[in-house]
């Protein structure tokens, strides 16, 4: 079950991290949207990354710390994401490496899960 939840977080923030990399092509952008999605995200990340700490999955834990930051940035500062701002940001957060990072962790928990069902 935890699995499952926790996947679905993943998916859900894996979709945030692409918009606002296509973010970045646009001139003018309604970040309005992308905050309150990263606002709900957050709650839910802060919860998940808590309880990664305690189950000793650290992998987890620093793949929920880093995008912790990066939904913080994203719900506080929806005007940062157009223009040079949010390339700033895509660079500073190294979020192309997230992404990467969130979707090795997400496969491996897709493993356990399909492991633990055998």
């Amino acid at each position: 079950m935890v699995l499952l939840v926790v996947r679905d977080h993943l998916d859900r923030s894996e979709r945030l991290l692409v918009e606002l990399d296509h973010v970045g092509h646009f001139a003018r952008v309604d970040g309005g949207p992308l905050a309150r999605e990263a606002v709900d995200l957050l709650e839910d990340n802060r919860l998940y990354r808590q309880t990664a700490a305690t189950s000793r999955d650290p992998a987890l834990a620093q793949l929920l710390d880093r995008l912790e930051r990066v939904l913080q940035e994203v719900a506080h500062e929806p005007s940062s994401l157009h223009g040079g701002d949010l390339a700033r940001m895509r660079e500073q957060m190294n979020l192309d490496g997230l992404l990467f990072e969130l979707r090795v962790v997400r496969e491996r928990h897709n493993k356990k899960e399909k492991e633990t069902r055998l």
